[in-house]
């Protein structure tokens, strides 16, 4: 837990040393996430989406008016329903809880109108139990693997000039404990300064 605060507290104050330069912005986000999972070996096991929140904060620093470095520090939950088809059926709601660290380009087409890409890394932060797959033996055990690497895609549209929506694509690359849980993401942003 002590990681997890220096973590936090270094990226304040990194946003604000960098926000209190000219043209530099920082602010906070809220929205919501639509979780997919995929499993090797999943003849079974089958997942229902289900949806999570997310929230934390950005900074956008101006490389010029259309380029801009955007990292964020999120607080995400990726929900989801996994049934398992074995002679007990079994279904069961697993919650994981993740500090992500998307580190974003974003590209302004227009004032309005803008493209974000970029990597993200996460931290599973909870521990609640996962079904694990050991050859054709299914088991609920706890999460051993924490780190979480994944591919960004999203556009952005500037609603008015403190206030932005974001649709977001989050593509998962690693897999934790045989899972990949790739991420939906609708968000409002505020600027604070």
């Amino acid at each position: 837990m002590k990681k997890q605060h220096l973590i936090l507290l270094a990226f304040f104050y990194i946003s604000i040393s960098f926000s209190q330069e000219k043209n530099n912005e920082f602010g906070v986000k809220l929205g919501t996430n639509y979780t997919m999972s995929s499993v090797s070996e999943s003849d079974y096991i089958e997942f229902d989406n289900k949806i999570g929140v997310n929230f934390g904060i950005f900074m956008n620093y101006f490389i010029s008016n259309k380029i801009i470095l955007r990292p964020e520090l999120i607080y995400s939950t990726q929900n989801l329903n996994s049934k398992t088809y074995t002679p007990e059926f079994k279904k069961r709601t697993q919650k994981e809880t993740y500090i992500n660290l998307p580190v974003l380009i974003k590209y302004n087409f227009t004032e309005k109108f803008g493209l974000l890409v970029g990597p993200q890394i996460g931290y599973n932060i909870n521990n609640d139990d996962r079904v694990i797959l050991e050859g054709r033996i299914r088991m609920f055990d706890k999460a051993k693997d924490r780190l979480n690497f994944s591919s960004n895609i999203g556009l952005s549209f500037k609603i008015t000039e403190k206030i932005e929506t974001e649709f977001r694509y989050n593509l998962a690359l690693t897999e934790l404990n045989g899972f990949k849980n790739s991420v939906l993401q609708f968000n409002f942003g505020y600027t604070i300064w």
